[in-house]
């Protein structure tokens, strides 16, 4: 019985060391493709939603179920390229070289395959949620000048439904794709007003953070702590919701009166 044991044990460390290795190439590999063609994000974009082949490789019936379930994990995956792909169009309008920045990205996004991803707890998942919307809205509005309305409102809902979608799986509840589609309709709203009028923050020559991907995060964790404290009780007290609103209106007020060029 101890044998079985010790088997089991260096079995899962040699799948975890294989996970993390395949993973770390994989993330390598994206970074690389970005590399090799730095007028198009379209090969490494290709790439990751080729990584996704297994979603697939189960009966049809059950497909529709594994791409929603797997909708973040894509997010991540495609938002990741396209701000690899950015900075290295930026690095080339400064005359600055993008390849660190690429890889601290690429580096972000092995994190996300290695640790991340796998993670069961509730607040991780929480985490991976917001994680993956905040980097694919990013992702969005850092291109939404290349990209007609239509677009940029259509993918904005299809990233904040992946995101709603896995935060209600958590609680197990019933209307899950219903509530998670209002979410993504909210958002897209938001997305047709920032398509108008995008403002971002320069963290690094090479990385911009928009400004409606900040204001969508905090609205997140305020609607994340009201529904919470909706399913427990089906009742929202101020209590529980106090710290997240203070936060937000705060946020929000300072990005919008005091870093959003109104004044």
């Amino acid at each position: 019985m101890v044998e079985w044991i010790r088997l089991a044990r260096k079995r899962g460390l040699w799948a975890d060391v294989l996970h993390a290795v395949f993973n770390l190439l994989f993330a390598t590999l994206v970074v690389a493709t970005v590399m090799f063609f730095p007028d198009t994000p379209w090969p490494a974009l290709l790439l990751v939603l080729l990584s996704k082949w297994r979603v697939l490789a189960v009966r049809p019936r059950y497909w529709w179920n594994n791409i929603l379930s797997s909708l973040p994990d894509l997010v991540m995956g495609l938002g990741m390229v396209v701000l690899m792909w950015q900075a290295g169009v930026l690095g080339s309008a400064v005359a600055m070289m993008a390849w660190p920045m690429q890889i601290v990205l690429g580096a972000f996004y092995a994190f996300w395959l290695i640790w991340l991803k796998p993670q069961h707890k509730h607040k991780l998942i929480l985490v991976q949620s917001g994680v993956s919307q905040f980097v694919g809205l990013m992702a969005i509005f850092g291109v939404a000048y290349l990209l007609p309305l239509w677009a940029v409102v259509g993918l904005a809902f299809i990233v904040s439904f992946a995101a709603a979608r896995q935060i209600l799986g958590l609680h197990e509840e019933k209307d899950q794709t219903l509530l998670a589609l209002i979410w993504g309709l909210a958002v897209s709203q938001l997305a047709f007003a920032a398509w108008h009028w995008t403002v971002a923050y320069q963290i690094t020559p090479l990385l911009r953070v928009p400004q409606m991907a900040i204001v969508i995060a905090v609205l997140s964790f305020v609607a994340e702590r009201a529904y919470a404290g909706w399913h427990n009780d089906h009742k929202i007290q101020w209590h529980e919701v106090q710290v997240s609103v203070i936060f937000a209106i705060a946020v929000i007020g300072l990005l919008v009166v005091g870093f959003g060029g109104l004044f």
